[in-house]
């Protein structure tokens, strides 16, 4: 159990403790040093409080660990921070984060599932590299690079001998992103999504704020002392 008070998780503080099962890191701790659990092999469950920003090789190697939750506040996935995690299925990735990097979650062999917020940017090269079982996933307009053999690679078999695409993978996306292209470079099936605009009940001048002004543009068209036009219709919900 770590405390209330802790703010610092430093370096390596709890690497290779082969007999801790479970982790929740409290939202005072601002601080998770680079391979925090590094090599804690039978780690099953690791909660980080919404006071955590970065994560590096923090869990790197936990063979055994099959239940993450991330915090609100984690901007950056580092470099080999879930590398390894074998029996890790699924994971999703809150809307804080901008950065996955390098390795992140390489040979994460029972990785099904991953949500990509539509906060992240950038997704560093092998960030999915050998994830067998991962044979779809969507990736948001607001990704802007994506590095070498990010997703859809594996390895043969156990051996690491032979290179190959993991078997149908699909990207799916949206029109001129970097999505888009990484499909087209790979030749991997990539299935367009439609963009759809964000509408505010309430915003009736669709400024994509709701102030004192959309109530009396809405109030004066039931009055019939203004016109709303349909598209603004559908943002007043009028």
């Amino acid at each position: 159990t770590i405390g209330s008070d802790v703010e610092t998780i430093g370096t390596t503080a709890f690497t290779a403790c082969t007999s801790l099962k479970e982790i929740v890191i409290p939202d005072s701790v601002t601080t998770l040093g680079m391979s925090a659990f590094d090599g804690c092999k039978n780690l099953e469950k690791a909660v980080i409080g919404d006071g955590v920003t970065e994560l590096a090789d923090t869990f790197n190697a936990c063979t055994n660990l099959s239940e993450v939750t991330l915090g609100n506040s984690v901007r950056t996935i580092g470099s080999s921070t879930f590398e390894g995690c074998y029996r890790l299925a699924e994971i999703v990735i809150p809307n804080s984060v901008k950065t996955i990097s390098s390795n992140a979650f390489n040979n994460c062999w029972s990785l099904r599932n991953v949500t990509i917020p539509e906060s992240a940017e950038t997704i560093g090269m092998y960030a999915f590299y050998n994830c067998p079982l991962l044979t779809q996933v969507t990736i948001p307009a607001s990704v802007t690079d994506i590095g070498y053999m990010a997703f859809g690679f594996c390895y043969e078999d156990e051996y690491y001998y032979e290179l190959r695409k993991v078997e149908d993978f699909t990207i799916y996306g949206y029109d001129d992103t970097q999505a888009q292209k990484y499909a087209n470079d790979n030749e991997f099936k990539f299935v367009l999504l439609e963009q759809t605009d964000d509408i505010k009940i309430g915003d009736a001048d669709g400024d994509g704020e709701i102030t004192i002004m959309d109530a009396t543009a809405i109030q004066l068209h039931i009055a019939q002392l203004e016109i709303i036009f349909d598209d603004m219709r559908a943002c007043a919900d009028t």
